[in-house]
C-alpha cells in the first residue's frame, strides 16, 4: 500500500518538476506570476477537496460537524485555538460543509505561501517545487490549522522591512490559529541580537551546548507551572508522556539536513544577503529554527513544535542558493538535479515517516 501511495505522489512530483524547470528561462516576472497563480489553483483543488490523506483530517472533520457554539472559545473542549474555531463557525453559517472549510483553508494557506515565495525570491518556481515534496503533504494536508497559521507568519515576513504593523497583525492572526505561533514575535528581537555571521555561529554552538547540558527538561518544567492554563496544561501533558518527550538525537536526519543548509548560509552569508534584500532575515529565521530543534533534541515534540514555524522559509533558502552559483550550464544543471533529488528524498520521508493514506478527491469520489 505504501509503495502505491508513494508512486502516486512521485508521479505527481516529477510531472510538476518538469513544468518547473523551463520557468528559469522566463525572465518576465509577469509570466512567473501567472505560473504562481496557476499553481495556487491546482494545489488548492488537490488539498482543499481531499478526503483523508492524513489522520488529522478525520479529527478536523469531526470537530466541524460536532462543535457546540457555546464551546468554540473553550480550548480544552476541542484542543483548537479560538481563531480556527471562529473560521469553523463562519463557514458553518455560510454553508454547512466540511469540504468548503478545508477548501477555504487550503486556498488561503497556499495563496499566502506562494505569494510570499514570489515576493521574497526570484526563483519562486523552485520554492514551489520544494514545497510540493514535503510541506504540501505534511503541513497543508496534514497539520491543517498549523499550516494556515504558518502561512500567515511567512506572509508577515514580506512586510518585515516595510510595515511593522502589518507584520504584527499577521503574527497575531497566526497565533490565534496555532499557539506555537507566539514564537513569531521573537523574530524582530532576534534579528537585532544576531545581525552578523559570527553571531549566527554562536547561536548554533549555543544550541549544541544547551542540548548536551541536558537542561531542556527544566525549561519544560518551568512552563508546566505557567500562569497561562493552556501553556501549563500542554507542558504537563508533555512531561507525562514518553511518546512526546523522546530523544531524537543530534544525528537525526532532519537535524543533519538543517545544520548543513545553515552552514552553507553562514559560509555564503554576504553573497546571499547581497543578492536578496530578504537574505539576512531568511537566514536568521532558518538558523533560529535549526537551533531550536538542536537544543531540544531530547524532547522530540518540543523540538518539532518550536522549529516547524521557522522551517517554513526552507524553500526560500534552497532557492536562494541558485544566486551564488556560477552561471554556466553545468552548475545550473547540477543545481536542478540536486533540487529534484532532494525533493524526492524528502517526499519519501514525508510518506514513510508520517502516516499517509491513498489520495481521494471529493469531486471524483
Amino acid at each position: 500500500m505504501e509503495r502505491a501511495i508513494l508512486m502516486f505522489y512521485y508521479i505527481a512530483f516529477y510531472c510538476f518538476a518538469i513544468l518547473c524547470l523551463p520557468i528559469d528561462y522566463m525572465k518576465s516576472r509577469e509570466r512567473i506570476f501567472v505560473f504562481v497563480i496557476m499553481s495556487i489553483v491546482v494545489f488548492s483543488f488537490i488539498s482543499g477537496l481531499r478526503v483523508g490523506v492524513k489522520p488529522d483530517w478525520y479529527n478536523y472533520a469531526w470537530v466541524f460537524e460536532n462543535f457546540e457554539i457555546s464551546e468554540i472559545f473553550n480550548y480544552s473542549a476541542y484542543s483548537k485555538e479560538p481563531g480556527y474555531m471562529a473560521i469553523n463557525l463562519l463557514i458553518r453559517c455560510i454553508y454547512d460543509s466540511k469540504y468548503l472549510l478545508f477548501y477555504i483553508i487550503a486556498l488561503t494557506s497556499i495563496t499566502l505561501t506562494f505569494i510570499s515565495y514570489f515576493k521574497m525570491s526570484s526563483n519562486a518556481f523552485v520554492c514551489i517545487l520544494i514545497y510540493s515534496s514535503f510541506f504540501f503533504i505534511n503541513r497543508d494536508m496534514g497539520a491543517i490549522r498549523a499550516g494556515l497559521a504558518y502561512s500567515f507568519f511567512l506572509y508577515g515576513l514580506t512586510f518585515y522591512y516595510t510595515s511593522t504593523k502589518k507584520r504584527q497583525v499577521l503574527n497575531f492572526l497566526s497565533f490565534t490559529l496555532h499557539f506555537t505561533a507566539i514564537l513569531s514575535f521573537i523574530v524582530s528581537i532576534g534579528m537585532k541580537l544576531f545581525d552578523t555571521r559570527s553571531k549566527l555561529i554562536y547561536m548554533l554552538l549555543f544550541s549544541l551546548l544547551f542540548y548536551m547540558s541536558g537542561v531542556s527538561s527544566l525549561v519544560l518544567e518551568f512552563f508546566s507551572s505557567s500562569a497561562v492554563k493552556v501553556v501549563s496544561t500542554k507542558a504537563t501533558a508533555y512531561m507525562g508522556s514518553e511518546e512526546l518527550t523522546y530523544d531524537i538525537g543530534l544525528l537525526d536526519a532532519t537535524n543533519l539536513k538543517n545544520t548543513f543548509f545553515s552552514i552553507v548560509c553562514i559560509l555564503f552569508y554576504n553573497k546571499l544577503c547581497t543578492k536578496n534584500k530578504f537574505g539576512a532575515l531568511l537566514i536568521f529565521v532558518y538558523i533560529l529554527g535549526t537551533s531550536i530543534r538542536l537544543a531540544f533534541s531530547d524532547l522530540g515534540v518540543i523540538a518539532g513544535r518550536g522549529y516547524t514555524i521557522f522551517n517554513t522559509v526552507e524553500p526560500l533558502i534552497i532557492a536562494s542558493f541558485y544566486s551564488i552559483l556560477p552561471k554556466n550550464t553545468l552548475s545550473i544543471m547540477a543545481y536542478y538535479l540536486f533540487v529534484i533529488i532532494f525533493g524526492a528524498l524528502i517526499l519519501i520521508m514525508s510518506i514513510y515517516k508520517y502516516e499517509t493514506y491513498p489520495y481521494i478527491n471529493y469531486v471524483f469520489s
